[in-house]
């Protein structure tokens, strides 16, 4: 035993030796010099049409395609159809310039619509129009900034500053167009891209309390460097081809012919609760399809940031061992020949039948969770973003499946048949361990040896508690003496009508009893603001759907999960088959509304004023009108809300 014990050896669990701390502690702080605080990073796009291929595995060809798409030095002619990662840290201002190059289109101006159209603002148009939202990311909603009620119309070029406070948390995020009437339509086409803010805060002792730190400077290795990372956007493309539109089979659309080109012209065509089960199109990721994920170690332990950037299908991930010696050419020849979805579900029941890989949650919607949570499926609906480690404890061949869902569990309220979206490669030798195991044991190693002084033996606890990440929690949980007042939201379909309107009003909570009616509803209007919210006021709502299942989505504020209960009144927090499972106390910004549940949240108004929206985020819907205006004022000297300015 070492006589001085600053000099002892630093050895992990098994007794292998450890770098010193001074060392570690240097490779903690991982920020390159030229970035941070005060650092601008620039980038330029150009918004227009691109040609190019899309992999079609249901006719194993290649589709030639026409889309709207982000173009610049950042972006790939690879993977044109998926928009440039973004990497930041807080302090730092992102300057996006969009040079708006799409054709001039007649339906993007009021005074030049034809008298027989009629168009109502809920109506799609104005395909050529844009503009871009940073989805999750706590910034001002207004001029320049995350600004989604502003319109860049053809030949318009536009400079967007998104100033990212120094206290912004560390996550993952994105960003995607949002203009209303063509939202859905440029989303869908690719113009969406993932953007990760980055963070190198460790947690400080401040008294009693801790400043909690940034989730990055736990997830190393032994030796003090990053877990590896790896990025995974969910796209949906609904790429068509419209010259077959009067064709007798209606399904002749999706079945493009040599010669004929995709695009994504016509909602009533390519949008609809039943239109991607029919299309036979495949979820993208980073804009291919099926890809191979290659070049990782057993027993390594790496952090997958996911995210949903597709519109008409909801995800059920997980990851299964092949069962078989199959090669991965084997079962990419199988899967090619696979036409229907039943088909498609017997290859993976044959070949993605093996141990089924646990994910490791630890962050949603960009926000680290207070405790990790450990399924072995992970339910995204549009908008979401999950936050996992993974560790591969066998070689072998993978399959990363969109498992199966019950209809109710959908944003189509469809049967949702198990397809395979990628292939993932191991290599090395069978680990000692259990994943849950040697992902704990790496973040202990880390807390007790390069956490801050003061907290290594708290946060090391907490670790050891089923991995509890209290120090690395951005927002503090929402107490009930906080809470200053409370409002609802539904979401209905009026199918009464033709076309059928899209709709958000109040939640009927009498008699007390679910499921609830929905009072005051009403498509958007672009003149009314909705939910008119004092700054700095904390409140709790409701929230609920009379017809088909919604994701909410709030702009700039997240929001705190206080219980998700199902028809019946039970809280399903708590209910491992139940895709809300783990949800009580998490942040977020987007949460899927199943019919006659009742959801119960709060959330702060915190530094920000200015005018945004809240909507449903299968986007075709908020394009026809499931969305609202909602702004955070200042309050006048007497505590009501002031919504004039200086007169």
């Amino acid at each position: 035993m070492a006589e001085n014990p600053a000099e002892a050896a630093l050895t992990d669990r098994d007794g292998n030796p450890l770098p010193d701390s001074e060392t570690v502690l240097k490779n903690l702080a991982t920020m390159p010099a030229t970035r941070g605080p005060g650092n601008q990073i620039y980038y330029n796009l150009n918004v227009t049409f691109t040609e190019g291929k899309i992999y079609n595995p249901t006719t194993d060809q290649y589709d030639a395609v026409k889309l709207r798409s982000l173009v610049g030095d950042v972006t790939s002619e690879k993977t044109p159809f998926v928009g440039p990662e973004v990497n930041i840290w807080p302090g730092e201002t992102f300057r996006l310039t969009l040079n708006n190059q799409l054709p001039d289109d007649p339906s993007c101006y009021n005074d030049e619509q034809p008298p027989n159209m009629n168009m109502s603002p809920n109506t799609p148009h104005c395909f050529n129009g844009t503009n871009m939202h940073t989805h999750g990311l706590w910034i001002s909603p207004t001029g320049n900034s995350d600004n989604v009620l502003l319109k860049i119309d053809p030949s318009v070029s536009f400079q967007y500053e998104y100033n990212i406070p120094t206290d912004h948390p560390a996550g993952t995020f994105w960003y995607h167009p949002h203009l209303h009437g063509s939202t859905a339509l440029q989303v869908s086409s690719g113009m969406s891209g993932a953007l990760i803010i980055h963070g190198n805060r460790l947690p400080e002792k401040k008294g009693e309390a801790v400043k909690t730190g940034d989730i990055d400077t736990l997830l190393r290795n032994e030796d003090g460097t990053p877990f590896k990372e790896r990025v995974v956007l969910f796209q949906q493309n609904t790429y068509a081809c419209l010259q077959n539109e009067n064709d007798t089979d209606p399904q002749s659309i999706w079945n493009c012919k040599q010669g004929q080109t995709g695009e994504i012209e016509n909602y009533s065509l390519q949008f609809g609760p039943g239109t991607w089960n029919s299309s036979g199109r495949y979820t993208m990721i980073n804009g291919k399809v099926i890809p191979y994920f290659k070049d990782i170690q057993t027993g390594d332990v790496e952090r997958w940031r996911f995210i949903h950037a597709g519109v008409r299908d909801t995800i059920n991930l997980r990851f299964q061992k092949l069962a078989t010696d199959a090669s991965e050419e084997e079962i990419e020849k199988a899967y090619k020949a696979a036409i229907s979805a039943d088909e498609k579900q017997a290859l993976v029941d044959k070949y993605c039948s093996g141990t089924i890989v646990e994910q490791t949650l630890i962050a949603t919607d960009g926000l680290t969770r207070a405790q990790a949570s450990f399924q072995d499926e992970t339910v995204f609906q549009p908008g979401y973003r999950e936050d996992m480690l993974l560790s591969f404890t066998e070689p072998g061949n993978y399959c990363m499946i969109d498992y199966k869902l019950n209809t109710g569990q959908t944003i189509n309220e469809q049967q949702h048949k198990a397809e395979i979206l990628a292939l993932v490669m191991v290599s090395g030798e069978p680990a000692q361990h259990g994943s849950r195991r040697i992902i704990s044991d790496k973040l202990i190693v880390t807390a007790e040896n390069f956490m801050p002084a003061n907290l290594q033996s708290t946060i090391a606890q907490d670790l050891k508690d089923n991995l509890k990440l209290s120090s690395f929690v951005p927002h503090p949980t929402i107490k009930d003496d906080e809470v200053k007042g409370e409002r609802t939201i539904a979401f209905n379909i009026d199918t009464s009508t033709t076309p059928a309107k899209f709709q958000i009003g109040e939640l009927d909570l009498k008699p007390d009893n679910q499921p609830y009616s929905i009072k005051n509803a009403a498509s958007y209007q672009s003149d009314v603001i909705n939910q008119k919210l004092a700054l700095n006021n904390v409140e709790e709502w409701k929230i609920g759907s009379t017809l088909a299942g919604h994701p909410f989505h709030i702009h700039v504020n997240p929001f705190q999960i206080v219980s998700v209960l199902d028809e019946k009144g039970k809280d399903v927090t708590q209910d491992k088959d139940s895709q809300y499972y783990g949800y009580a106390g998490v942040w977020r910004d987007t949460i899927f509304v199943q019919q006659d549940y009742l959801i119960t949240m709060r959330t702060r108004y915190q530094r920000y004023i200015g005018e945004f929206v809240l909507h449903c985020h299968i986007l075709d819907h908020e394009d026809q009108g499931m969305m609202q205006n909602v702004g955070i004022y200042l309050t006048n000297g007497r505590g009501n809300i002031s919504t004039g300015g200086h007169h």
